[in-house]
């Protein structure tokens, strides 16, 4: 039941964030990160793949954005929660993770290697947010 709550919290949060982020324009150098600037790296990432979704001809037609962007969470959720390991993770639980681990850095990698995995020919754009 839990999974099921945080799964339509997540997509009720991407929608949102979609319907609040309509009048931005969809272009990469929106996303930097500046001195004044408030830094979040779901929220970042989150951004990151609005703007590839709407990139023409970055999603397929057949499948609808809302699953990436639950499978981009999901991954980010069960990246966290193996180092912090409050929650039942979703696909599968790491037990030697280092509860010392970093976070922020267990959610940017996550969230990396999915958009990699789901869009491969934003790797030039994706590794650039990536970096520090």
């Amino acid at each position: 039941m839990f999974k099921i709550v945080v799964t339509v919290a997540v997509i009720c949060a991407s929608l949102q964030a979609q319907v609040t982020d309509a009048s931005t324009s969809a272009n990469a150098e929106q996303f930097a990160i500046g001195p004044t600037r408030s830094f979040n790296s779901v929220i970042e990432w989150n951004r990151a793949l609005l703007v590839i979704v709407r990139t023409p001809g970055a999603q397929p037609p057949t499948i609808h954005s809302t699953r990436n962007f639950a499978i981009l969470h999901a991954a980010i959720f069960d990246a966290v929660n193996n180092i912090d390991g409050f929650f039942s993770p979703y696909p599968v639980r790491l037990s030697d993770v280092s509860r010392q681990a970093s976070q922020p850095a267990a959610a940017d990698q996550a969230a990396h290697d999915v958009l990699i995995a789901l869009y491969p020919a934003f790797q030039t754009t994706l590794d650039a947010e990536l970096q520090p």
